[in-house]
């Protein structure tokens, strides 16, 4: 199973490198609220400021990993409530999600955890959209499927009722910027209406990044409401038990950051 792409471990400098291009710069869409991450850690006691290692040339993924371990071992220790409401901030500025509409087409981000499928077709199923959208190329986390994510989370969807007329699939996406440029233009080439509504469904803790990329691409300003699909570990206030969950929401600041230093939102 060779040239699947390894989601939620973009720390190397070659991810950097691909997704530099992507996107056209941009007059900030909105003023970023990264302070989160740095106010939970000082409540930690950690001085040490995780942006500085990350830059469009690369994020030092080792630096930050660092910080990332020190951080969860005093976690662990204990925590007292002003530390628990820091970090749950940290959680609440990514996650955010609004009021839920209909819309046109539900776009779905590829990525591990079958939740984000089910979530769609249940707003399919009640009639908030007409089209669902899978994004994802293959994938390390489908170890006994060899297909794209598109096709592996349509075809679930196609079990479930949703007819293939109402499914969109875009197969060659490696990160969140191919997931939205490479969509938009499979929605350009259909020949159909652009949606002027779409829901994006996807982690809750990247929600915020996942946006403001397709608010970014798309120039035809369509609204965008977001819709998490939670997993057991995606809770506001237990996250940072976990350490890979931790690690993903941190690294997920550094994301934005760096998006932001390239203007690509």
């Amino acid at each position: 199973m060779t040239g699947k792409y390894h989601p939620h471990l973009a720390t190397e400098r070659d991810y950097l490198e691909r997704i530099a291009a992507e996107i056209s710069e941009k007059r900030p869409l909105e003023t970023l609220e990264l302070f989160h991450l740095t106010r939970a850690l000082e409540a930690l006691g950690i001085a040490d400021d995780p942006y500085r290692f990350a830059s469009p040339q690369g994020i030092d993924s080792r630096a930050v990993t660092a910080i990332v371990h020190r951080a969860f071992l005093l976690i662990r220790a204990s925590l007292s409530d002003e530390q628990k409401r820091a970090l749950e901030e940290v959680w609440d500025y990514l996650s955010g999600e609004d009021p839920l509409s209909p819309a046109d087409l539900v776009f779905v981000f590829g990525g591990p955890g079958e939740q984000r499928v089910y979530e769609a077709i249940k707003l399919y199923k009640n009639g908030f959209c007409g089209k669902i959208l899978f994004s994802g190329k293959q994938a390390s986390y489908l170890r006994h499927f060899d297909g794209a994510e598109a096709d592996y989370y349509a075809e679930i969807a196609r079990q479930a009722g949703v007819p293939e007329a109402d499914l969109v699939l875009e197969r060659e996406a490696r990160n969140t910027p191919e997931n939205v440029v490479n969509s938009v233009a499979v929605l350009r080439a259909s020949g159909s209406s652009l949606p002027r509504r779409v829901i994006i469904v996807t982690a809750p803790f990247h929600l915020r990044r996942a946006a403001l990329t397709f608010k970014a691409v798309a120039d035809w300003s369509p609204l965008v409401i977001r819709r998490g699909a939670p997993n057991a570990l995606d809770e506001r206030n237990s996250f940072y038990l976990n350490e890979e969950m931790w690690t993903y929401v941190v690294f997920e600041y550094l994301k934005i950051h760096v998006a932001r230093l390239m203007r690509h939102f």
